[in-house]
């Protein structure tokens, strides 16, 4: 994936040897308690400064509402975020998805966990009108004039616009 994006990705703890050396060492130089990594911490402490040692994990995360939001965002984001269109059954709620919404518009206190649910909002949406055409206001590619993001039948993934019935 990495490559395909003009991205060189190294991965030096996935290097069959590294890996094998590591699974024979005993488990209580590679953990202590819940302190994972304990025997590479001791390795590079004259290396690494203390507070990157000490510091929690912290996952990576995709820039979700930069990608959108604002001028340059998908004309489909909007219309998988209008709750009039959501699917019937319950699965989605509209006031929910409405608020969510408004939050992604106005800008301000975006936190991780609106991240994540426009992330799953927008993915569930895709899904269901690839899957499940007519269930919501969402179609599919193929029906009358409506174009789905990246056409799934194809695989061919360019971003087109969605539109409702």
């Amino acid at each position: 994936m990495a490559m395909a994006h003009a991205v060189e990705g190294r991965f030096p703890f996935l290097d069959v040897r590294v890996v094998e050396y590591s699974n024979s060492l005993p488990a209580r130089l590679k953990m202590r308690g819940l302190s994972e990594k304990t025997l590479l911490r001791r390795a590079v402490a004259d290396l690494v400064p203390r507070a990157a040692l000490e510091r929690p994990k912290r996952p990576f995360r995709a820039p979700i509402r930069a990608a959108f939001s604002g001028p340059d965002a998908p004309d489909y984001v909007a219309q998988l975020l209008d709750p009039g269109l959501l699917p019937a059954g319950g699965y989605l709620q509209p006031a929910a998805v409405a608020s969510l919404a408004a939050k992604l518009r106005r800008g301000d206190g975006f936190s991780e966990l609106d991240n994540m649910a426009l992330m799953g909002v927008i993915s569930f949406g895709l899904l269901e009108a690839a899957f499940a055409p007519g269930a919501s206001g969402w179609q599919v590619a193929g029906s009358g004039d409506t174009v789905l993001v990246g056409d799934l039948r194809s695989g061919s993934g360019r971003v087109q616009t969605l539109s409702t019935a």
